[in-house]
This record gives structure tokens, sequence and C-alpha cells, in this order.
């Protein structure tokens, strides 16, 4: 939502979903499972609109679902839910008056405590295609 909260400001809310397979290993063998991972995030960025080029940076706030599902049943399900507070920048062009391609980078804190401190940082980078109504 562009200009919506002030002029030059953005909020973004968007939903991201995955999942992977693999293996604990185990004394003699290995445990199978399936991860799958739910996101919503928010984000709110501050443009500096140029003709041609619109850098932008703010924060964003992510809620982080996760479960990891054994399979057999051989230990119970795992759940786990955190926030991860991040910062996004990035950069469009715009090619034509509604159209732009944008360059955008997120870095993230995800905080995981579960039984000794395993938090990390990360990061994602990620191209777009936009038009403006």
């Amino acid at each position: 939502l562009r200009d919506f909260l002030r002029r030059d400001w953005v909020w973004g809310l968007d939903v991201a979903g995955g999942g992977a397979n693999g293996a604990v290993p185990l004394g003699a063998g290995a445990a199978a499972f399936r991860f799958s991972e739910l996101s919503f995030a928010s984000s709110l960025v501050v443009e500096w609109p140029h003709r041609m080029f619109t850098p932008f940076v703010g924060g964003r706030l992510a809620l982080m679902l996760m479960t990891r599902r054994f399979e057999d049943d051989a230990f119970p399900a795992q759940y786990f839910s955190t926030l991860s507070p991040g910062v996004v920048g990035g950069l469009t062009w715009r090619v034509a008056r509604d159209w732009g391609i944008t360059l955008r980078g997120r870095v993230h804190y995800l905080l995981y405590n579960v039984d000794e401190n395993r938090s990390l940082g990360f990061w994602e980078l990620q191209t777009a295609v936009s038009y403006d109504l």
C-alpha cells in the first residue's frame, strides 16, 4: 500500500511457505522427517522516488510457524513459532510509467532457543516485476 500512512511510505504484507524432507542421524540409522514452514510478515519502508530509480529502506517483522513430522510416527510431531525482526532495502527501476523491476534484499534474525540458544541471522535476495494501478 503506497502512500497509505504517509507520502513515500509503503506498507507491505506478505505470506510465504515451504517445506523439505530430511533425516535426523541416530546411533544405528536415521529418522526421516518432513519439515514445513509458513511465514506471515509486514514491512514498512520509505521510498525516495526519482525519475528512473527509486531506492527504499525499512523494517520488517515476520511470524514464522514451523513443523516437523517424522515418518511412521517414530517421534511426536514438533512445532515452533517465533517472531523474526529484520531490515529491508532495495531499488526499483522504472522501465515505463507504471512498470518497474525491483531488486530487494532482506536481513533477519531468527530467535531459536529450544534446549539451547541456536539463534541465527539469515538473508534473502529477490527480484520482482511491479505494476502500479
